[in-house]
């Protein structure tokens, strides 16, 4: 069984900008539509959640991204 060398592709660098810029355009959208935290518990609960499933969809790409760029540099610094 062969062992892939480069943990970080492009396409997983792709997706993870898409996800970066998807919540961040998403969480921005929530906010620019903001009118009070009160409008969130008045049956419109669902503004307040996608703002942070949209700041959550940022943390998660920005984390894969680091672990995904740590892991390509230090693979290549061990070859060195």
């Amino acid at each position: 069984m062969e062992v892939n060398k480069k943990p970080y592709s492009l396409g997983r660098f792709s997706l993870d900008l898409l996800c970066i810029g998807g919540g961040v355009m998403f969480s921005y959208w929530m906010l620019s539509n903001f009118e009070s935290v009160e409008q969130w518990f008045e049956g419109r609960r669902s503004e307040g959640l996608s703002f942070f499933v949209g700041i959550f969809l940022a943390l998660i790409g920005t984390w894969d991204m680091t672990q995904g760029i740590y892991k390509s540099v230090k693979l290549k610094f061990a070859k060195q």
